[in-house]
């Protein structure tokens, strides 16, 4: 976090505990999604991401970058 205040501008940085720890703050194998069922979040090592952790991690991430960035712009343009 220090290297990113020094480079606010030119860095990124995206806390990914709260998008994958339990109700009670703790490590989550699973977790619900929008619907309720449960998912699985984490790969079985306990480090790596599953699937559906690496999709809750990207949209988090491609929305931060968008109230950051124009990224939507091109949608706008045709040829």
């Amino acid at each position: 976090r220090a290297e990113i205040a020094e480079r606010p501008r030119r860095t990124h940085f995206l806390d990914t505990t709260a998008l994958l720890v339990g109700p009670r703050g703790r490590f989550a194998e699973y977790l619900r999604d929008a619907s309720g069922r449960l998912e699985k979040v984490r790969a079985d090592d306990g480090l790596h991401l599953a699937p559906a952790g690496g999709t809750r991690v990207a949209r988090a991430l491609v929305e931060q970058l968008a109230d950051r960035y124009d990224i939507e712009s091109w949608r706008s343009r045709r040829p």
